[in-house]
């Protein structure tokens, strides 16, 4: 491999004619072309050790579950929000069904060497809550809660409540369990979505939805907004450097 000279992320030197010269940018040659490469690695006491990544993210916003490949990196962050949940709905003239809550958000960031580059890391986004529909004995009912965003099973922002309904309370969102044992993940930090707020009292014989629910806002991002009745999406975003 020929190398000569982008910028690392730690100091690297080397040794013409007796003295040491810092490397600013470095080249492979490549099927007799010059290109950048994506990460530098050295061997320094039998132990192969990165100097050089380059930086990058991902933003997956879209409820499903996707396939995210392990870039080389030395730092790396996550953020996940889970979805809001769903308005509650009242019936026979009761007070509207209440707002779901938002979804809650979280951040960790990753140890380098945690998980080998190149390996599949299985990256869920929750999806809102259905707004409530039906009614029980001529009463609404609670709207359904959002579900959680997750990074590799092993870390996850929960979603939101759903709304309460006219005689009901919030219907509650699953927990989380991590399956995958791998250690290196740092809580950062972690904020609870907005409650949804209470129904009004409406006089006529009308059906009444609460709002749905948005992803919890933070000085970072925010979550996305929830319609009328249905929470709003979840959303992971991947930073390293």
């Amino acid at each position: 491999m020929e190398i000569f000279g982008t910028k690392f992320d730690m100091p690297i030197y080397t040794k013409q004619s007796g003295t040491w010269s810092l490397i600013n940018n470095t080249y492979v040659k490549n099927s007799g072309s010059w290109v950048e490469p994506t990460s530098v690695y050295i061997k320094s006491g039998g132990v192969w050790k990165l100097v050089k990544s380059k930086p990058g993210s991902q933003t997956y916003s879209t409820p499903g579950t996707f396939t995210f490949s392990m870039p080389a990196f030395n730092t790396m962050t996550i953020e996940l929000w889970g979805g809001g949940g769903g308005g509650g709905l009242s019936q026979n003239g009761g007070a509207s069904g209440g707002g779901g809550d938002g979804g809650n958000y979280t951040k960790y960031s990753l140890n380098s060497g945690t998980i080998a580059p190149e390996t599949s890391i299985t990256v869920v986004v929750g999806d809102g809550g259905r707004g409530a529909q039906g009614s029980v004995d001529g009463f609404g009912v609670a709207g359904f809660a959002g579900t959680l965003s997750s990074f590799y099973s092993a870390i996850a922002a929960l979603g939101g409540n759903g709304g309460r309904g006219q005689k009901q309370s919030e219907r509650p969102a699953d927990s989380f369990t991590p399956t995958n044992s791998t250690t290196g993940f740092t809580l950062v930090t972690s904020e609870s979505g907005g409650q949804g707020g209470f129904g009004v009292q409406n006089g006529g014989n009308t059906t009444n939805a609460g709002g749905g629910g948005g992803g919890m806002v933070n000085d970072q991002g925010q979550g996305q907004g929830g319609t009328s009745t249905n929470g709003g999406a979840g959303k992971v975003i991947i930073t390293w450097t």
